[in-house]
């Protein structure tokens, strides 16, 4: 792999390629040539007889949106991400779909006509979101709520996390997984779904590439970390809350025992929830209050996230629009400033 480049977010080397499947994951290098081109390497996945692509934001110098989206074809393949004069310049290329709908990875970048360089981190704050499809940005580019899962409609570089993250000019690491849960994965009846749980994804580095590769905590360090996680559970817990909810907050207590044991006692800790819905509000609440009453920790706080309105529009499946994520990111972004950050 070459020296020059700087990855952002979880990355997994493997078979001499490096993966960046998280949303938002990606890597970045400054250069001086005529050309540059990237050599990728894509798995596809399939879901409800639908073909699921990854797709890749390219950013060239300080652009705050992409100038080249690039869905990528499966297997290894040459791709162009610049061409013109061989001034100064920087690139960013970012993962704007999920990590479990289709993988890739970054195999070579080859510069003609001039090198590649180094592009370090400028960001001194960092950020870590855990989250489900809200975070991943799910839907966020469709204005029809019966639209289902379409990898072209997810756009994670317009979810609430990276807008939160861009607005305090911070690093982010994203862990998101659409459908996801602590106590109960998404299910439309009433049968728990513990076919993936967060407490099992949170420590892999790359739990789709390598689920027993365990994630190096001292490599990023959080400032802050945004735990936005409830609403699948909600879709089990709904039929029965008396008998099912303290399963819930069991579960969302190990959760933050875990998030604070691989990070230490300085991250400030955020939990969010109530956008697709409040039915999980207080009891979310009441482990929090819980947790800080029982553990002395006073650097984790609840946040309570307006419920989506009708007149800013329906994703697909009736998740937040982009205009939504913007609202949510106001909101956290204000949360994490009383703290300081």
């Amino acid at each position: 792999m070459n020296q020059e480049i700087t990855f952002l977010g979880r990355s997994l080397e493997e078979e001499g390629m490096t993966y960046f499947n998280w949303t938002c994951s990606g890597f970045q290098f400054a250069f001086e040539a005529n050309k540059v081109e990237a050599e990728f390497f894509a798995v596809y996945a399939e879901e409800n007889g639908e073909v699921l692509t990854p797709f890749l934001a390219v950013f060239l110098d300080d652009m705050e949106q992409p100038y080249q989206i690039i869905e990528l074809k499966e297997g290894k393949h040459w791709y162009l991400l610049y061409e013109g004069s061989a001034s100064p310049h920087r690139i960013r290329v970012i993962k704007r779909t999920e990590a479990q709908h289709a993988k890739n990875a970054l195999v070579q970048v080859k510069a003609e006509g001039g090198s590649l360089s180094l592009w370090p981190r400028e960001e001194t704050l960092k950020l870590e979101f855990i989250g489900d499809s809200i975070t991943c940005g799910f839907g966020n580019e469709s204005s029809c709520p019966e639209d289902g899962f379409l990898a072209c409609q997810e756009n994670g570089w317009e979810a609430y996390a990276a807008k939160t993250a861009r607005k305090l000019h911070a690093q982010f690491h994203i862990i998101g997984v659409s459908g996801i849960g602590v106590y109960s994965s998404y299910t439309d009846v009433e049968k728990r779904n513990t076919q993936l749980l967060m407490g099992e994804v949170y420590g892999c580095t790359d739990y789709f590439v390598s689920p027993k590769e365990a994630w190096d905590f001292n490599r990023y360090r959080p400032d802050a970390i945004v735990i936005c996680l409830g609403t699948n559970d909600f879709s089990y817990v709904q039929y029965h809350q008396e008998a099912y909810a303290p399963g819930f907050q069991k579960s969302y207590y190990e959760l933050l025992q875990l998030v604070r044991l691989k990070n230490g006692p300085q991250p400030y800790i955020l939990c969010c929830l109530g956008v697709m819905g409040e039915g999980l509000n207080e009891k979310t609440e009441e482990v929090v209050r819980a947790f800080r009453k029982e553990t002395g920790d006073d650097r984790i706080q609840m946040l309570f996230l307006t419920e989506q309105r009708p007149k800013d529009g329906r994703g697909g499946c009736f998740h937040p629009t982009i205009r939504t994520h913007e609202k949510m990111a106001q909101t956290v972004e204000k949360a994490l400033k009383y703290w300081g950050l």
